[in-house]
C-alpha cells in the first residue's frame, strides 16, 4: 500500500505542475482558432506494459523533483534547466531528461507540442533512450488521439526518422478546460545524435484527429545537443 500511495503522491505533483504550465502557455494564445472537435472517451488509468510503466514512474519522479524546486523557491521564478538528472529515492535508479522542450510556432496557435528526450535506467547498468511527445490544447480544440503504431516522424536535414509507440489511450486527460496526452517512443543513440547534430529538424505527430507539424528553433537544438553531449556521447 505504501508504494501505491507514494506513486499517487508523485503523480499528483507531476499533474499539478503540468497543468499549471499548460494553463500559463495556453492563456497567452489569444489567436486560437474557433475550430473545435468532439471530445472522445478516454481512460484515466496508467498503462500496464512494464517498460512503459517504468518509464512513466521515473519520469513522474523526475518531474516531481523539478516541481519541488519551484515550491521551495516560493514566488521566485527559477528557469527549468535544459537537461536534468534525478535519482529515484526508492529504487535509486537514475533518469536523465530534457524536461521541457516546447516546439513553438509562429502565427495562430491551436495547440502546444513538446518533444522531450530521456535516458531511463532499468537497473544499475542497463538503460534505454526515449522520445516523449506531449500535446496540449483547449477543450474545444480537442485531443489529437495518437494511436498505436508509427505516429512520430522527425526529419533531420532531409532524412526522415520514424518512431513507433503504443499510443496515448491511457494518458489522455481533461482538466480545467485543457486536454493533454503523452506518447513515448523508444529511440537509439544514433537517432538522437542525428536530431541534435542536424541543421534543420521538422517534427510531425499524427493522430486520429489530425497532424501537428513543428520546426526546431535554436533553443530546441541547444537542449538536444546538451542532452546528447552529456548522456549519449559520454555514455
Amino acid at each position: 500500500m505504501r508504494n501505491v500511495f507514494e506513486n499517487q503522491t508523485r503523480m499528483s505533483i507531476f499533474r499539478k505542475r503540468r497543468t499549471s504550465n499548460d494553463a500559463n502557455r495556453l492563456a497567452k494564445m489569444n489567436q486560437l482558432t474557433d475550430e473545435s472537435k468532439p471530445m472522445p472517451n478516454f481512460l484515466p488509468t496508467m498503462p500496464n506494459h512494464k517498460d512503459r510503466a517504468a518509464w512513466r514512474r521515473n519520469r513522474l519522479v523526475a518531474a516531481a523533483s523539478l516541481a519541488a524546486i519551484g515550491l521551495l523557491a516560493g514566488c521566485a521564478s527559477i528557469p527549468i534547466p535544459d537537461v536534468a538528472t534525478h535519482y529515484d529515492p526508492y529504487t535509486h535508479l537514475r533518469t536523465d531528461l530534457i524536461p521541457e522542450n516546447e516546439l513553438e510556432t509562429q502565427g495562430p496557435v491551436r495547440e502546444v507540442l513538446w518533444l522531450n528526450a530521456s535516458r531511463v535506467f532499468k537497473d544499475r547498468q542497463y538503460f534505454e533512450y526515449y522520445l516523449e511527445v506531449r500535446y496540449a490544447a483547449r477543450e474545444e480544440t480537442g485531443l489529437l488521439n495518437i494511436n498505436p503504431g508509427t505516429s512520430l516522424s522527425v526529419v533531420a536535414d532531409g532524412k526522415e526518422l520514424k518512431f513507433r509507440g503504443v499510443g496515448t489511450l491511457n494518458t489522455r486527460k481533461l482538466r480545467r478546460g485543457l486536454v493533454s496526452e503523452d506518447a513515448i517512443y523508444l529511440a537509439s543513440a544514433d537517432e538522437l545524435r542525428a536530431i541534435a547534430n542536424a541543421k534543420a529538424v521538422t517534427v510531425k505527430v499524427t493522430g486520429q484527429n489530425g497532424v501537428v507539424v513543428r520546426d526546431f528553433a535554436p533553443a530546441n537544438f541547444q537542449r538536444f545537443r546538451k542532452f546528447v553531449e552529456d548522456f549519449v556521447d559520454k555514455g
